[in-house]
């Protein structure tokens, strides 16, 4: 009981400034300009949630404790997505409905990231689940992400514990990866 009380006042910088830095590189312009990703809410939500998988695995892996960390990234986003939803105009009654379903998502898409690095063609099934879940199955370079992603998980793990908690690593650059011409063209 005394636990989840102090829990309540930890300091929750570090996860605010490490959901911050994966925003940041979720919004970068090469995924909507070259990768063919949706530059709409859909589609900046989608690169969220990717970039909030690369962390979230990056942590699972991590030698310290991190749970404390995994829980307060995951309140980081919910805290956003609210007020990015209220900022957009979604009226009080239908917040909580919208996060619940982002929610939703957001753990199915950490399941289907998971189970396609677990399976027995991690390329193909990771690909396949970028493709459905970021460009809805439509067009878009899919290949590319898939390399992105794979990189960025290894990038990660190159990086020691401290600097993923601290946030003061980097993610690999989507230029390196992005395809020659926009998606789709």
């Amino acid at each position: 009981m005394f636990k989840k009380l102090f829990d309540y006042f930890r300091d929750k910088t570090p996860a605010y400034r490490l959901y911050g830095q994966l925003v940041e590189a979720a919004r970068h312009p090469s995924f909507y300009e070259r990768y063919g990703v949706s530059d709409s809410v859909d589609g900046r939500f989608d690169m969220i949630l990717l970039h909030m998988f690369l962390v979230i695995d990056r942590l699972t892996a991590s030698k310290t404790d991190t749970g404390y960390l995994l829980r307060d990234i995951q309140e980081a986003m919910i805290a956003d997505m609210d007020r990015s939803l209220r900022e957009m105009g979604v009226g009080d009654m239908m917040v909580g409905k919208q996060v619940k379903s982002m929610g939703k998502a957001w753990f199915g898409r950490q399941e289907g990231y998971v189970d396609a690095l677990n399976s027995a063609n991690p390329d193909a099934d990771l690909q396949e689940a970028l493709h459905r879940n970021v460009f809805r199955g439509g067009e878009g370079a899919s290949a590319e992400l898939k390399n992105y992603t794979l990189a960025a998980i290894k990038t990660l793990a190159d990086h020691d514990d401290d600097a993923i908690i601290n946030a003061t690593f980097g993610f690999v650059e989507p230029d390196d990866f992005a395809p020659k011409t926009k998606a789709g063209e």
